[in-house]
């Protein structure tokens, strides 16, 4: 497995970890203290955040796997 998918596996993860606290707070609705909204909230910002950044990494070092084009 290359740096790449490895980065990107972990933007999966990370996806993965944002729909389960979505859901987490889906399934506490009105009965969430503010609190623990707020938390959430603030989570699925930095998963959303990191998941971005590895997916961008990812994509850079793919490019600098591929061979350079010829000047023609």
């Amino acid at each position: 497995m290359s740096s790449a998918d490895r980065l990107e596996e972990q933007a999966r993860a990370l996806a993965a970890c944002t729909a389960r606290l979505r859901r987490i707070l889906a399934d506490l609705g009105e009965a969430a203290p503010p609190w623990l909204s707020v938390s959430i909230d603030a989570h699925l910002t930095a998963c959303a955040v990191a998941a971005h950044d590895l997916t961008r990494a990812a994509h850079h070092l793919r490019a600098l796997d591929e061979p350079p084009l010829s000047g023609g």
